[in-house]
C-alpha cells in the first residue's frame, strides 16, 4: 500500500511539473508579418491578382529579402520574417510587378503584439501599380528630338 501511495505521489508530482512547464514554455517565437494590397493606380478597389511581390526589410545595416510571393485573388500578399531579419520599427520596401505594370512603396513595421508565448510584429504596405513607360517614352523622346532637329535645320 505504501508503494502504491508513493507511486501515486510521484506520478502526481511529475504530472504537475509537466503541466506547469507545458503551460509556460520558454517563449522564443518572434515573427514579423508584412502584408498589403497591390492595386491599379489610385483605386484601391481595383486589385491586381497574381502580381509578383518582392519584400525587402531594412534591419539595421542589413537588407533582408524574402523570395517573391504572389498576390491572391483579392490582390493581397503576405510574408513572414524571423525577428532577427525584420523587427518592430524596421523599414519595409515592397516591389510589385505584373504584365507591364510595376509599383514600389515603403512602409514601417508599426504594430507589435504579444501573446502568451509569442511576439508578433506587423507592418502593412499597399502598393499602387502603374504602367511602365520606359521604352515608349524613350522612343518618343528620340523621335521628338530628331523631328525638332530636322525642323530647325530646314529653317
Amino acid at each position: 500500500m505504501k508503494k502504491l501511495l508513493s507511486l501515486f505521489v510521484l506520478a502526481s508530482l511529475l504530472l504537475t511539473v509537466g503541466f506547469a512547464s507545458a503551460a509556460n514554455p520558454a517563449c522564443s517565437s518572434e515573427r514579423t508579418l508584412i502584408s498589403g494590397v497591390v492595386y491599379h493606380g489610385d483605386d484601391i478597389s481595383n486589385v491586381i491578382p497574381g502580381a509578383s511581390v518582392l519584400i525587402v526589410c531594412h534591419h539595421g545595416d542589413q537588407e533582408n529579402a524574402l523570395p517573391a510571393v504572389l498576390t491572391n485573388s483579392n490582390g493581397v500578399y503576405s510574408a513572414t520574417f524571423k525577428s532577427e531579419e525584420c523587427d518592430y520599427l524596421d523599414i519595409i520596401t515592397v516591389i510589385a510587378e505584373k504584365d507591364g505594370l510595376s509599383g514600389t512603396n515603403t512602409g514601417q513595421v508599426t504594430n507589435e503584439y504579444s501573446f502568451s508565448c509569442m511576439k508578433l510584429n506587423a507592418g502593412e504596405v499597399n502598393v499602387p501599380m502603374v504602367p511602365e513607360f520606359g521604352a515608349i517614352v524613350a522612343t518618343l523622346t528620340i523621335m521628338g528630338a530628331l523631328g525638332a532637329f530636322f525642323i530647325v535645320r530646314k529653317k
